[in-house]
């Protein structure tokens, strides 16, 4: 049981480990964030401030940047997912 518990220690020390967290945690921030802040900057400046349109159409049109804004953040974390593993894997030379 403590070499099982000193594997586990060992594997979740490692740096590539360490990344993949910092990876997850950005995005599930951003995740938050961004689509938050987007409806909600949207919704005020651009649709009602600049635009000038009705408060109840304002909404419809904010929730529709805050979904873009989720599908966004989500396709920028699988590309790099697949790409991570790439990125920390030194090029070989033939």
């Amino acid at each position: 049981m403590a070499d099982f518990n000193a594997q586990r220690l060992a594997m979740m020390e490692s740096r590539k480990n360490s990344g993949v967290a910092t990876t997850m945690v950005i995005f599930s921030f951003a995740m938050l964030i961004l689509p938050v802040s987007s409806y909600f900057l949207s919704k005020v400046w651009v649709f009602e401030a600049s635009l000038g349109y009705d408060s109840s159409d304002s909404y419809f049109y904010a929730a529709i940047v805050a979904v873009v804004m989720v599908h966004v953040i989500l396709a920028v974390f699988v590309f790099v997912a697949f790409t991570e593993d790439y990125r920390s894997t030194p090029a070989k030379l033939e």
